[in-house]
């Protein structure tokens, strides 16, 4: 089963511009007043979203039921000129689109899982990211977190293990690295974004024409990027205070004690720079940069 979130008419009429978004049966219409002159003919993104997971139920109602609605959300704020489109595919019932010729960017969540799970479905993803990069070179392949972990493992045959220190929790400060902040014009040295996980990938060396994203103190491979085609991190740029902290509590409450929690819970507090992130992944998602410098 999969379902469609769309933010796909945008008409200039008498000074004003009509925006109509639709998730399933549901439509909204806004007017917003717009200068009096031609708007440009809006860009379209049309994004398949891998769900390798489902968020805590407590973050359904105010920030969406399925990874791909969240991201769709987050998306279309950070880029209210393109029309973007999203379609949700569960890969842990093994739902996938029959066609990826339809799509222009390809993003995977992230799991409670493991990427090194023997899982038939995370076999079956394994299995179907090495497709799109082969046949499908227009299309633009984002992961976050287990997305990450299991980008690399497919593409680049990397290790992915528990990490010796153990969980990377709250939000981090990623140093970047110059030659990821030159390709996506960033201008800060850090990106602070929330993180959850334990997994890490183990990376020596990238092919020609592959970077590193960056690190924290903790975890050395934050992510990978191709320009034009790959751009993994492992931290959350679609998670916010709330979510994370129902996240831990989700799955943490019953077995870490009130101290530890308390400390966890105050690292996630801190402030974060994921809607300038998402601009990034955004941008990348579109096409923007596509030489890579």
């Amino acid at each position: 089963m999969h379902t469609q979130q769309t933010n796909v008419l945008k008409l200039a009429h008498h000074g004003k511009r009509l925006i109509t978004s639709c998730a399933r049966s549901r439509s909204h219409t806004t007017f917003v007043p717009t200068p009096h002159r031609h708007p440009p003919v809006p860009q379209t993104l049309h994004v398949c979203a891998l769900n390798a997971d489902t968020p805590v139920t407590t973050v359904h109602a105010s920030h969406g039921h399925t990874y791909g609605r969240i991201f769709h959300s987050l998306l279309t704020r950070a880029m209210p000129h393109i029309a973007i489109q999203t379609t949700d595919f569960d890969v842990t019932s093994l739902a996938y689109p029959p066609d990826m010729r339809a799509f222009d960017a390809l993003i995977i969540s992230g799991s409670a899982h493991s990427a090194y799970d023997d899982a038939p479905w995370i076999r079956r993803l394994d299995t179907f990211i090495k497709h799109v990069y082969a046949t499908h070179k227009h299309v633009r392949i984002f992961g976050s977190c287990f997305g990450h972990q299991i980008i690399c493992a497919s593409l680049l045959d990397a290790p992915v293990e528990p990490h010796p220190l153990g969980w990377e929790i709250g939000v981090k400060h990623v140093d970047l690295t110059p030659a990821f902040r030159a390709a996506v014009g960033y201008a800060k040295e850090t990106m602070r974004l929330q993180f959850i996980h334990r997994d890490h990938v183990v990376l020596n060396e990238l092919p020609r024409g592959w970077m590193s994203v960056g690190s924290t103190q903790q975890c050395r491979v934050q992510g990978v990027f191709e320009a034009s085609r790959v751009l993994t991190m492992q931290g959350h740029c679609e998670f916010d205070a709330r979510m994370c902290g129902e996240t831990v509590r989700r799955y943490f409450g019953g077995v870490w004690g009130v101290d530890r929690m308390g400390q966890v819970v105050r690292g996630i507090e801190g402030e974060d720079d994921a809607g300038e992130v998402v601009g990034v992944v955004g941008g990348f998602l579109l096409g923007r940069g596509e030489d890579g410098g």
